[in-house]
């Protein structure tokens, strides 16, 4: 077993892309939680987190593998991506304006 690491590819992507999250060097047969936290033009932090069980060799890969539990459920390679939630003040509900002047 070598050092934990993940990769995600590619390392920068437009919104439409799809990426692929891939981790590795863990125990096997473990549950490793993976989390994804972005923040916006606005300051406003969104994140999403998925349990995994790892392989028999140590690895997750998103594209393949479904979460335990999590901020979504099924195979779903952009999972962490589409099921952020805002983070911090709930009174939040978006960053888009509900009307123009």
């Amino acid at each position: 077993m070598g050092k934990p690491s993940i990769r995600v590819e590619p390392a920068v992507a437009q919104v439409d892309e799809p990426v692929s999250i891939r981790a590795s060097g863990l125990s096997p047969k473990a549950e490793v939680i993976v989390r994804a936290r972005i923040q916006e033009f606005m300051g406003h932090s969104w994140s999403a987190h998925a349990s995994f069980l790892s392989g028999c060799d140590g690895t997750i890969d998103a594209n393949l593998d479904e979460p335990l539990r999590g901020a979504y459920c099924g195979v779903d390679p952009m999972g962490l991506f589409w099921s952020m939630s805002l983070v911090g003040n709930p009174e939040i509900s978006s960053y888009l304006p509900t009307s123009v002047e």
